[in-house]
């Protein structure tokens, strides 16, 4: 009997051990890679919570967003859109990485938008001839410059800095495998528009065009960012108001932002309406919103609408607006082929946002017309 309760013991005694030693050896957790984001001051001066973000494996270096592998390294392109009144809706912009205003002359502003991700792109257009500074805005990027046309200083510019260029007007390759690079819309042609309203191409035609001209189609830098991308997302939290933004760079084209709360995006409009694609009938929105002030004069012997000159080489004082709120900052570029450089009031690189950004290049002399609010 003795023997029988000792054996009884002695199985109690080792189930406890294999109890207790089973509690003591938790399993280790799964290993991630994360990055703690520095707390953010707000308005208010309440700090935020620190918070956690897994870094993407692969990151567009024009918005800082997750991109697939197989854009990794990729050179984008720069197309010049048209933008006059009669000419809308263009084609093509809400694929845009990002997008810069600019005038042209005689107060028309157009378009210069940089896409990484292009050759699924449908149509693209209506395209416009170029401007030196258009062309410089192509090199700041190291994108291919697709345009239709352009003046003999931005024809002197492409040849000058060996700009890897598709033209729709000159030059060619109008023909590629027995397809049309460039193509006059038809409907539009029979709805009476301008010819020079009417020239489209597309990233489909577009890549074959590239691929035609044996051009580069990597990045010189594998390591180039448009911007200094934060990791996450966070406000801004200067307590200076923008909800509203209003860019008059001229009598004819005022630029106007709208933040959307729920979107958490910026609306896009002028010629008091909204800023609509053709391709998909959306309105143009972005994250970040960037107004850059430049200098701009007139060839010398130039009347008021004649071509502008426009200094992108330098410093400038200009806005970044995120989340409805803006901050004042500088931007500088070295020389004509260089990228820009973006600074907050301290002196330190700005810090954007990860997102699609909008860029108005506005004449410093309007800089007190601008309205944020």
């Amino acid at each position: 009997m003795k023997k029988k309760i000792f054996r009884i013991l002695s199985v109690l005694l080792a189930v406890s051990f294999v109890l207790i030693a089973a509690g003591c050896s938790q399993p280790e957790p799964a290993a991630t890679t994360t990055v703690t984001s520095d707390p953010v001051q707000t308005a208010t001066e309440e700090p935020l919570p620190a918070t956690t973000e897994e870094v993407p494996v692969f990151r567009n270096p024009y918005t800082g967003l997750a991109m697939d592998e197989s854009l990794v390294g990729k050179r984008p392109i720069a197309v010049m859109f048209n933008n006059l009144r009669e000419a809308l809706p263009q084609k093509g912009i809400s694929a845009c990485d990002v997008v810069y205003e600019v005038l042209a002359e005689g107060g028309i502003l157009r378009m210069c938008g940089v896409i990484l991700d292009y050759e699924n792109v449908s149509d693209l257009g209506s395209m416009r001839s170029a401007r030196p500074y258009y062309v410089e805005l192509a090199l700041a990027n190291d994108a291919i410059f697709v345009h239709a046309g352009g003046t003999e200083r931005a024809y002197e510019a492409i040849a000058n800095f060996k700009v890897n260029d598709v033209d729709g007007t000159k030059n060619g390759p109008f023909r590629v495998d027995g397809k049309d690079v460039f193509w006059r819309d038809q409907d539009r042609l029979k709805a009476g528009l301008a010819y020079e309203h009417t020239l489209f191409t597309s990233g489909a035609a577009v890549t074959a065009a590239i691929g035609a001209r044996q051009y580069r189609t990597t990045l010189n830098d594998e390591n180039f960012t448009a911007f200094k991308f934060k990791t996450k997302a966070t406000a801004l939290g200067t307590g200076k108001s923008a909800l509203e933004i209003t860019v008059p760079h001229s009598n004819y084209s005022v630029s106007q932002f709208k933040y959307n709360a729920q979107t958490g995006l910026y609306e896009h409009s002028e010629y008091n309406a909204p800023h609509i694609d053709g391709n998909n009938n959306a309105q143009i929105t972005a994250d970040n919103v960037f107004i850059l002030f430049a200098a701009h004069s007139l060839y010398p012997g130039q009347t008021v609408t004649a071509y502008q000159k426009i200094d992108l080489v330098g410093t400038g004082g200009g806005w970044y607006c995120y989340g409805g709120e803006a901050q004042q900052i500088t931007w500088k570029r070295d020389s004509q082929t260089g990228s820009f450089q973006y600074f907050d009031a301290s002196g330190a690189e700005l810090a954007v946002n990860p997102g699609r950004s909008y860029i108005a290049i506005a004449n410093q002399k309007i800089e007190q017309n601008i309205t944020i609010s």
